[in-house]
């Protein structure tokens, strides 16, 4: 009998064979294959750039390209601008979400709901977001809003049909 060292937690036995399974020889082989390109690509980069095959403006050191990105994190206050990227992508999805779910979901159990829905979302689905950027702008400005408003144009239809046919293959038994 195996014992668990907190509540709720599996048994050490359990947790070995976990963390054995994620480490298995096999794994481990197509994670060594999958590296072998990128460092293939390293060692050309390196190899080019330390030969001067290229003028360094075109293709810089790794060094000087790590060095370019901690400097841009640490003086040029980068971070800020990744959060006010992050903060643009989350509240249009959470705002596609929120109104997407709902549809969706009545679209996938109701047959009706889908024959009214269906139709125009697969319309405008196959319309190219980025045509949309000067309505946008013209609608909500150059503010955070048309930002937001594009992100959403490119999530919530298509969220719509993914989550209508994840509920069509629900069983309702």
């Amino acid at each position: 009998m195996t014992e668990t060292s907190q509540i709720g937690q599996a048994p050490a036995v359990h947790r070995g064979r976990r963390i054995h399974h994620w480490l298995s020889p096999g794994r481990l082989r197509r994670i060594g294959i999958g590296a072998v390109p990128f460092l293939i690509l390293a060692g050309a980069w390196h190899f080019a750039a330390t030969r001067h095959l290229a003028d360094p403006s075109f293709l810089p050191s790794m060094s000087d390209v790590g060095r370019a990105i901690i400097n841009v994190f640490t003086v040029d206050f980068y971070i800020g601008d990744v959060w006010v990227s992050v903060y643009r992508v989350l509240a249009a999805f959470l705002l596609s979400a929120v109104l997407a779910v709902p549809i969706g979901l009545l679209a996938g159990h109701h047959e009706r709901t889908a024959d009214l829905v269906e139709p125009f979302i697969g319309f405008i689905r196959y319309m190219p977001v980025p045509a949309f950027v000067p309505l946008c702008i013209l609608w909500f400005g150059i503010g955070d809003a048309a930002k937001i408003a594009v992100i959403w144009l490119g999530t919530f239809f298509q969220l719509i049909l993914l989550i209508a046919d994840v509920a069509r293959g629900v069983s309702r038994g």
